[in-house]
C-alpha cells in the first residue's frame, strides 16, 4: 500500500505479484520493486500494475532499482549470483559473480556502481563496465 502518512488514507494498492512474504522493497521514479520469499521480484508501475516478474532460483532477500527504475538488481540463485535486469526489455543483462554469502542488502550508487552486503564481514563494491552481457 501507498499511504498518505498525514491522513492515513490509502492512496494506492500494489497486489497480485508476490504470493508470499516480501523481504525488501525499493521505490524509485514511481516504480516499486518487491522482493519475496516466493522466489521472485515483482516490478510494479506507476499505475499499480505489474510491469515485470523476475523469477529466481532462490529466495529474494534483497533488490534495488536504479535512479530512473530502468534497471533492477537482485540475487538470482543459491550461489549468491546477482542479476541486473533491464526493466524495459524484461531481460537479464548482466550476472555478477562473487557475492560471498546470502545477499541481504544491495543499492545502486549510480547506474554503473552497486554496493552489496550480507551477514558476513564482506561489503562488495561493484563497478560495471557495461561491456560484457549475459
Amino acid at each position: 500500500y501507498v499511504v498518505d502518512t498525514h491522513s492515513g488514507k490509502v492512496l494506492k494498492t500494489y497486489e497480485g505479484g508476490n504470493k508470499d512474504n516480501v523481504f525488501k522493497v525499493d521505490y524509485k521514479n514511481s516504480y516499486v520493486l518487491a522482493c519475496g520469499q516466493d522466489r521472485k521480484a515483482v516490478l510494479y508501475g506507476p499505475n499499480s500494475g505489474i510491469k515485470a516478474v523476475y523469477n529466481t532460483q532462490f529466495l529474494v532477500y534483497a533488490g534495488a532499482l536504479n535512479r530512473d527504475a530502468s534497471l533492477s538488481v537482485l540475487c538470482i540463485d543459491e550461489e549468491n549470483n546477482i542479476g541486473i535486469y533491464d526493466n524495459i526489455t524484461k531481460s537479464l543483462k548482466y550476472r555478477l559473480v562473487g557475492q560471498h554469502s546470502t545477499l541481504n542488502t544491495i543499492v545502486f550508487v549510480d547506474d554503473k556502481t552497486l554496493i552489496s552486503s550480507s551477514d558476513d564481514n564482506h561489503i562488495l563494491i561493484w563497478r560495471i563496465k557495461w561491456i560484457f552481457q549475459v
